[in-house]
């Protein structure tokens, strides 16, 4: 029997689930664009669990992803895994969400760049590499600002970016031929990237489990205004 593994992946507004049954298969549920995460995503569990025999006391690890991305999907799925954990002494495990995206873009090249949290003339890049069949992040993603950042670009081939990434990153990345790719976030993907820490044992501890945000979140920096005087 293969150990059972669930995976979240809300970092974006499109969510979705995947689980490892015990029977070794995959399966996904992707979520209403629309809906909200908070409302949809333990029904959601429930009953994927239950449409492929298993239990909540069946599962052997959880893992989800970690961001960046948006703030209240973030929120909502890491307190769930953390709620799994304890409940039930999973092992759980945080994904960036740059891996996610990584691992869901078809045939890709072996290095890329990936450009999440485009917001003003900022992005957050994470610089990752195919290594033994595996993307592994090299070196510390960081928020890249687009002044003076440009030349950056000469050492790059392939950028995964949304929309939102910075005109200024896009016509540089236009000038020097880079090319950019639209990302996905595929549950599928974090189920597979679970797996592997799983099998690997590398496990982290729940409460250490954090949301990554590039930049203080609006919803946060709302509320902040509204306590000052």
């Amino acid at each position: 029997m293969t150990p059972p593994l669930l995976a979240i992946e809300c970092s974006q507004r499109a969510g979705g689930i995947a689980l490892l049954d015990g029977n070794g298969a995959s399966h996904r549920m992707l979520f209403d664009p629309e809906a909200r995460h908070d409302d949809v995503l333990v029904p959601a569990i429930d009953s994927m669990l239950r449409d492929h025999g298993c239990a909540r006391d069946d599962l052997a690890g959880c893992g989800v992803s970690i961001g960046p991305g948006g703030f209240t999907g973030l929120r909502v799925s890491i307190a769930t895994v953390k709620s799994l954990a304890l409940a039930l002494e999973l092992p759980v495990y945080g994904v960036p969400s740059a891996l996610v995206v990584a691992s869901s873009v078809p045939d890709p090249p072996s290095e890329m760049v990936i450009a999440l949290a485009g917001k003003g003339d900022t992005a957050w890049f994470t610089s990752v590499a195919k290594e033994d069949g595996r993307w592994r992040i090299r070196g510390e993603a960081s928020l890249v600002h687009a002044d003076g950042n440009q030349d950056g670009f000469d050492s790059i081939a392939t950028i995964v970016a949304d929309e939102h990434l910075p005109e200024s990153f896009r016509r540089a990345a236009d000038d020097r031929g880079v090319t950019i790719l639209p990302p996905r976030w595929d549950p599928m993907a974090c189920l597979s990237l679970t797996r592997h820490r799983h099998e690997s044992g590398d496990a982290d501890e729940p409460h250490s489990l954090q949301p990554i945000y590039p930049r203080v979140p609006e919803a946060v920096s709302i509320w902040e205004a509204k306590k000052r005087p």
